[in-house]
């Protein structure tokens, strides 16, 4: 997001305001700007714009040197990035849990080495649900620009001197090459078209097509005006109009940034476009000069504040938190940028290159002392526990991930070494529960199958999509149900899901997608006639070949992730039960999928479990019981969760359309944390 030392268009400050201000917009939740990550799409293209016309400016004097290019890519990026990361050390070594800390540690130093957009790649994706532990998140294009900045000049210096077709086709080769992968990787690995630099190098060489002036000047004053109003028409499409769910970048991503090329390409001669003028008004100038510390600063003082506060920050506080941002891009600006990057610096070569060296320095060694441990003597053992009941012992992570890669015909079993009697259906909310029936079942000489996959809920005939390109979940569903129905041991099959998913989120980025009959896409009134429909045909079709079937009610969703958010809270010596949301969320989360397992029927064969009445009181539900975390995120139970609600399944082994259970069994389900009743 730099620029070069050409002339200077105001213009393009004004650009630079257009693109920033929607991602910071787009960072603090203001919904109406549900695309403004393209932004840094803007950003690419100015950056491709401005360093060609660098590099062919003083190529054409004679001038150009790589060693004076790469001194003023370090003045321009280096003070301001690393002052950022500076503060973020800080604020990460007094916060951050030992995990994230560590987490923190790897994400600093592929920052600091321009290496965090395939960092981030390998993890937590940008339109992660909760990004909350990863302040440098942001710092992915910057890796991007980087890596262009290190290889395009040098391959631009080899070609300028076999002729100006030779480099203008390099340019046009590298263009048309990336954006066709980007288009095909879109569709294939959606993480790797955003992430990596080669689905990205079009956006940049669309910028550098403009420098090489191929197309001609403009003549015609309507033709600027129309070509101006286009840009903005096509930016403003894409701020407002684009979704996380939107596929991106690939050929959306022309939208933006044919929109910023247009208005570079209009803003030439000295910007005479009314748009372009409008673009050079100062406050938008002003907004464009700080937005490189802008892009910095916000995205931090976002991450941490949300880490402060653990619930989703109210509208003030984003709003204070934006203009906190701008303040410091303004002092950051004025007081970092500025000394390092006049035409005279007041920062000699030497002591550029010295600092350079010794913040890449001290972010290493800070790296490599806490990545190893996260420096957990900060906090209490209680603190550490609770933060590390979100985790699974490997052994039973392995176990588990097996039983969802067995195919139908071939169901993995939990329990007891006999043949079993009973199946368990469902998607990730029925693997939470594994832990403990499986070892409930061990201990009283009865057995499971099971048949389990993320995002794939227990109900035949409903077409489910994942973004992130689960095994096709219909057909997975059909084979199932077709090995329980003919199964003539099973007597009991379970059915546990996280219903309020498939019907609530149906269009959320990352959410498994509900589909109509012939493929299209449902609202929410649609979705729940049609799972209520299928599902009832699942029920039926079950009970008609001779089995009983156990309706598990959903659990409450607690929207943050609780491990995480107690042991936050308890090291600040907070009160646990704080965290409790209240009962009205949950029924009003659930109230349709609720109302159609109500209405599922009265058949003797047919068992409800209410895994809520014993998380939930009159008032508000638990995540803390006796010094345990009930969740392992924000919605699956940990196995302390797990162990709380089973005491609700008795009905499951007491019902008289069961396979016999003895007395012992049933009365040795426990209630191992109190209730909260």
């Amino acid at each position: 997001m730099g620029d070069g030392e050409l002339r200077h268009r105001a213009d393009i400050d004004g650009l630079r305001a257009i693109a920033v201000v929607p991602v910071v917009l787009f960072h603090a939740g203001v919904s109406q700007v549900s695309g403004g990550f393209v932004g840094v799409d803007i950003f690419f293209v100015i950056s491709g714009y401005l360093i060609t016309s660098l590099i062919l400016g003083e190529m054409a004097e004679g001038r150009f040197s790589l060693l004076s290019f790469y001194e003023r890519r370090i003045r321009r990026i280096f003070p301001a990035l690393f002052a950022v990361l500076a503060f973020c050390v800080v604020l990460a070594s007094i916060l951050f849990l030992p995990r994230e800390l560590q987490s923190f540690d790897n994400s600093l130093l592929a920052a600091t080495f321009f290496v965090s957009n395939i960092y981030f790649y390998g993890g937590n994706g940008y339109f992660a649900a909760s990004p909350d532990t990863l302040p440098l998140l942001h710092t992915w294009s910057l890796s991007i620009e980087e890596q262009f900045y290190i290889v395009f000049p040098l391959l631009l210096s080899l070609a300028i001197g076999l002729g100006r077709r030779v480099w203008v086709g390099l340019i046009a080769v590298l263009f048309l090459l990336s954006l066709a992968a980007s288009i095909w990787v879109t569709n294939v690995d959606a993480d790797a078209a955003f992430y990596l630099a080669p689905m990205r190098v079009w956006e940049l060489m669309l910028g550098a097509l403009l420098a090489a002036r191929l197309l001609p000047r403009i003549e015609a004053q309507a033709l600027r005006e129309m070509l101006a109003i286009a840009g903005v028409a096509l930016i403003a499409y894409a701020v407002f109009r684009f979704t996380p769910a939107t596929p991106f970048p690939g050929s959306a991503a022309l939208i933006p940034c044919l929109g910023a090329a247009f208005l570079i390409y209009a803003g030439e001669d000295e910007g005479t476009a009314i748009v372009s003028k409008a673009l050079s008004l100062w406050p938008l100038v002003f907004v464009g000069l700080i937005s490189y510390s802008l892009y910095l600063w916000h995205w931090p003082l976002l991450v941490f504040a949300r880490y402060w506060t653990i619930t989703p920050l109210t509208g003030w506080q984003s709003a204070a938190i934006v203009a906190a941002s701008f303040i410091l891009a303004a002092l950051s600006w004025r007081y970092i940028e500025q000394p390092f990057r006049r035409k005279r610096p007041t920062i000699p070569r030497r002591i550029l290159l010295a600092s350079a060296a010794t913040a890449m320095g001290l972010a290493v060694a800070f790296g490599v002392a806490t990545a190893s441990t996260g420096w957990p003597t900060r906090f209490s053992r209680q603190v550490l526990a609770v933060a590390d009941d979100s985790i699974m012992p490997a052994r039973q992570e392995t176990e588990l991930k097996r039983c969802w890669e067995q195919p139908p015909e071939a169901p993995c079993v939990l329990g007891a070494a006999v043949k079993p009697n009973y199946a368990i259906w469902g998607d990730s909310h029925a693997i939470a529960m594994l832990p403990a029936l499986g070892t409930f079942a061990e201990h009283r000489g009865i057995a499971f199958e099971v048949f389990v996959q993320p995002g794939c809920p227990s109900v035949v005939g409903i077409d489910f999509r994942n973004m992130r390109k689960l095994p096709e979940c219909r057909a997975r569903n059909s084979r199932n149900f077709a090995v329980l129905e003919s199964a003539h041991d099973i007597g009991t099959v379970i059915l546990i899901s996280r219903f309020a998913l498939y019907i609530k989120d149906g269009k959320r980025a990352k959410r498994t997608i509900m589909f109509g009959p012939n493929g299209e896409k449902l609202d929410e009134k649609a979705r729940a006639a049609l799972w209520e429909r299928q599902f009832d045909v699942t029920i039926n079709r079950l009970l008609a070949a001779g089995k009983t079937v156990v309706l598990v009610y959903p659990v409450p969703e607690i929207g943050y992730d609780v491990p995480h958010a107690l042991s936050r809270t308890l090291a600040r010596g907070g009160d646990p039960a704080s965290l409790n949301p209240p009962l009205a969320t949950f029924q009003e989360r659930q109230d349709i999928i609720l109302a159609i397992l109500d209405r599922a029927g009265n058949s003797p064969g047919i068992v409800r479990v209410y895994p809520h009445k014993k998380l939930c009181n009159e008032e508000r539900c638990l995540v803390y019981a006796n010094g345990k975390a009930l969740y392992k995120d924000d919605n699956h139970l940990s196995m302390a969760g797990a162990e709380f609600v089973l005491s609700e399944f008795k009905p499951v082994f007491s019902n008289p359309g069961l396979p016999a259970v003895s007395a012992d069994i049933i009365s040795a389900l426990p209630a191992s944390i109190s209730s909260p009743h």
